[in-house]
């Protein structure tokens, strides 16, 4: 990994250890208006019920999607890099949350072990983002589903090319938060990781709130892909 983006993937923690607290506010008390339009109902939607299924909510943050699937009849394990933001989840909630790189996820869960992984805008890195998926590759059930709900990648600014960016939060009106680095992928870089790392992309779906032009996420559900 070359210097820079070591010290991406190390700030992107850095930043939300800075950010935890006006994040789990800005969460529970619903100020991010795509989320509140949109973005939730859409990822809620795409779950489903859970009837007792296990499923892992991957960059759980402070724990909203968490309390949210539990309520939906999931059997939930909650993980993320921040230490702030899985005390907040624990604080908040009974499921069972950790502190965890993805890195590791191989090591602390056994193969199969999950119906279910979700990871709702929390790919942020690019080598974590591999590593989140060959861990939910092998975290998966032969019938199990991987769900990511990221960015829509033509509501980004700048050169369609997948590489570094910042986010300042002025769009979402949270200048208290310090900026944070995070990749930003293409679509057909998405297609073709999620390839490369044994899946099968079976759905794409593009929220888009009343009266507007513009999908405000995309949201990709996939499956592994067993020999």
């Amino acid at each position: 990994m070359s210097l820079t983006r070591k010290t991406n993937e190390q700030e992107i923690l850095h930043s939300w250890e800075r950010n935890a607290t006006p994040w789990t506010a800005a969460v529970r008390e619903e100020k991010i208006e795509s989320r509140k339009a949109v973005t939730n109902a859409a990822v809620l939607e795409a779950i489903g019920p859970g009837e007792g299924r296990s499923v892992l909510d991957l960059g759980c943050g402070e724990g909203w999607l968490s309390r949210a699937m539990s309520r939906q009849g999931w059997r939930v394990v909650g993980v993320d890099g921040s230490t702030s933001l899985i005390q907040a989840a624990r604080v908040a909630g009974a499921e069972d949350y950790f502190c965890l790189d993805y890195s590791l996820l191989g090591a602390e869960f056994s193969d199969s072990m999950f119906n279910l992984v979700v990871c709702n805008f929390s790919l942020l890195g690019e080598e974590s983002t591999n590593a989140a998926l060959c861990g939910a590759a092998m975290m998966l059930n032969p019938r199990g589903r991987l769900l990511i709900q990221t960015v829509h990648p033509i509501s980004v600014e700048g050169p369609y090319r997948s590489g570094w960016r910042t986010e300042d939060w002025e769009g979402f009106g949270m200048s208290e938060c310090a900026p944070t680095p995070w990749y930003f992928h293409t679509l057909s870089h998405w297609v073709s990781l999620l390839a490369e790392t044994g899946f099968i992309i079976r759905e794409i779906r593009e929220p888009m709130g009343i009266g507007v032009n513009n999908p405000s996420s995309l949201i990709l559900i996939a499956e592994r892909g067993w020999s």
